[in-house]
């Protein structure tokens, strides 16, 4: 005997996601509508450590030459709602967005020691080289 169980998930998928999840061959994983969200909230945000307090699942990088730059992860493995999207805004006012494998939440953001992560170009050149995240540009 088959026994379905269905989530209960308060996330309501958009057609932007299902045309995704339909067309993607570019991207692993990760959820257009998510990224979009985090997006949104971080934009307003100018401060990493506001950052942090209104969201304390977040994360912060400070890096060794005062650039900075804080996100949120969704971890790949489970059945989470946006699973292998990461969203990070930075000291120069940007908000990127790659999707991908993000094994663990906040997957390059959680030990910048580890990575060894110098400033956010040197992030950006190990986080976007393609082999796990690619970048996403919406609306284009």
């Amino acid at each position: 005997m088959l026994i379905y169980v269905r989530a209960i998930n308060p996330h309501k998928y958009t057609d932007e996601d299902r045309e995704f999840f339909h067309n993607q061959t570019e991207y692993q994983e990760g959820t257009p509508s998510v990224a979009r969200r985090l997006k949104a909230e971080m934009e307003s945000i100018q401060d990493p450590d506001e950052a942090l307090r209104q969201h304390p699942d977040w994360a912060l990088v400070r890096f060794p030459n005062g650039q900075w730059l804080f996100g949120h992860g969704v971890n790949s493995h489970g059945l989470r709602v946006g699973r292998g999207t990461l969203v990070v805004k930075d000291s120069r006012g940007q908000v990127r967005i790659f999707f991908g494998h993000v094994c663990g939440t906040n997957q390059f953001l959680d030990n910048p020691d580890f990575w060894q992560f110098q400033s956010l170009n040197n992030f950006y050149a190990r986080v976007a080289d393609g082999r796990v995240l690619r970048e996403w540009f919406p609306d284009q």
